[in-house]
């Protein structure tokens, strides 16, 4: 949902009976604005509520009334301490305690710092936004280094300085785990260590990604995620058109969509950004099939997300969704399955992938459809003049089917594992990232890296030079036989059940 700001405050009240309120003079733009038309409002002409808090401080997960969802998570900004009076005899007005407080904590206070990148939608003008996870910790490294001289400048600096000269600190930070200590969660999550390692690894070996959660060192660890999409899928058969309002197809997802997004938050209690009222409103095609989409969440959901499940994948493969606490979301009981009135259960598959972007050079034309013949018109060609680099990212899948009238309707959640987001620029990154580190990079000689090459399919060596841009690189883990159906070799379902 979007906004624009009309003149007026921005306001915080607390309010008997709903508890703390933000309010906003906004006006709603195209999504708000259908949604409520929808649910039949008049049009806005005071304060907009957009999120309350019930609790009575003003700390933690805010609820979204029409605010975009998930609400914003506050917290308190610890500043830099206060550096005392006359504790140096320098003349300057930077050793004053005012000044010199702000200005430290301007300089090295990275509690609020904002390390969120990944992938965009399918369909978004730019692939990727933010920075690599390589670059992120190059970024945290070389302030650490800048604390460390700050703090060597005399003892009061030392002092105020030392809650943030945590280098593991910082590089969890950027490396975005975020899980609960194991006492408290009972998730065993990596090490900095090994996470720097394993994502140092990803990034040389980006195209080929995946091959690492066949790592010792990443499997049985939890891996914090962010849920990037819950749709419905339906396939649309060769006699039937696109028509997703009135068609067989699209009517029949919009009449279970309610029903499917009830059981979606029932198995998924995470502050997603579910819509309103979800709608069938697109087409995609896989091979030689075109399924009809009925999006459960908000596709840009990611960007104002932050980890509230972990992933999980033991020695054989299979792969678990769980929340920060350990309790296991995904894959769920088939009795839990068998709740959804009028469906009826099939099959469930899962499986990890690296969704990845093609290198384009500077002054490629963009070769879309759209494109025209003079290129300096078209804004894809545009995009593209000083070239794009590549990217991976690392994340996954659940696809529960169910059967109604005769069709299958396909319950998908993906989610993506935003400590493994790399770009095709990150291998010259590696000597930085080493140089800064407190310690040796492990696996990144080039015998190891070639060997975790090997996990790589023929498929993946012999990619096509003509290959769509954004490709997918996927194995299936273990899925369960649909009802007249065989798993082929390797435990992989067929091809129209993937």
């Amino acid at each position: 949902m979007q906004f624009q700001m009309d003149p007026g405050l921005v306001s915080l009240q607390y309010v008997e009976g709903l508890g703390w309120c933000l309010l906003a003079d906004v006006k709603p733009l195209h999504d708000l604005r259908m949604e409520r038309c929808c649910l039949q409002l008049a049009s806005p002409s005071a304060p907009q509520l957009l999120y309350i808090r019930r609790d009575a401080d003003i700390f933690g997960l805010w609820s979204p009334v029409i605010g975009p969802a998930p609400g914003p998570v506050v917290t308190p900004h610890q500043e830099v301490p206060a550096v005392l009076a006359n504790v140096c005899d320098q003349g300057s007005a930077l050793f004053t305690p005012v000044v010199c407080s702000s200005v430290l904590d301007n300089l090295c206070n990275y509690f609020s710092a904002d390390w969120r990148d990944g992938m965009n939608s399918g369909f978004h003008r730019y692939p990727y936004w933010g920075m690599s996870t390589v670059e992120d910790l190059v970024t945290a490294l070389r302030l650490w280094h800048d604390i460390a001289a700050c703090s060597s400048t005399c003892r009061a600096w030392h002092a105020a300085l030392k809650p943030f000269a945590n280098p593991n600190d910082l590089c969890r930070r950027a490396l975005r785990l975020t899980l609960l200590a194991p006492a408290t969660s009972g998730l065993r999550s990596s090490s900095v260590r090994d996470a720097v390692d394993l994502v140092a690894m990803f990034a040389q070996i980006w195209w080929h990604g995946r091959c690492i959660v066949d790592m010792p060192s990443f499997q049985l660890r939890a891996w914090p995620v962010l849920v990037s999409s819950v749709e419905l899928q339906s396939e649309l058969r060769e006699e039937e058109d696109d028509d997703l309002f009135d068609g067989p197809v699209g009517t029949l997802l919009n009449h279970h969509a309610p029903q499917m997004m009830d059981f979606a938050k029932k198995i998924l209690p995470l502050p997603l950004a579910w819509k309103t009222i979800p709608r069938t409103l697109g087409v995609h095609s896989m091979s030689a099939q075109r399924f009809a989409i009925c999006e459960l969440t908000e596709s840009d959901s990611t960007k104002d997300q932050s980890s509230a499940a972990a992933v999980q994948v033991d020695e054989e493969g299979n792969i678990q969704l769980l929340a920060l606490d350990g309790a296991r979301l995904l894959p769920i009981a088939d009795e839990t399955l068998s709740s959804v009135m009028g469906l009826q259960y099939v099959a469930s598959t899962s499986g990890l992938h690296t969704r990845r972007v093609r290198p384009v050079p500077a002054g490629a034309p963009c070769g879309t459809p759209y494109c025209s013949r003079d290129e300096r018109d078209c804004p894809f060609c545009r995009d593209r003049l000083q070239g794009r680099l590549g990217a991976s990212q690392l994340g996954g899948r659940f696809r529960l089917n169910f059967l109604a009238a005769s069709r299958v309707i396909i319950l998908e959640i993906c989610f993506e594992v935003p400590s493994f987001f790399a770009t095709s620029k990150d291998s010259d990154l590696l000597d930085q990232l080493r140089q800064l580190l407190p310690w040796n990079v492990e696996g990144s000689d080039n015998e190891e890296v070639e060997s975790s090459a090997a996990y790589a399919t023929d498929e993946d060596e012999d990619e096509d030079d003509d290959a769509a841009e954004e490709e997918e690189e996927e194995e299936e883990a273990e899925p369960e036989a649909m009802a007249g159906e065989t798993p082929s070799a390797g435990g992989e379902m067929p091809e129209s059940q993937q």
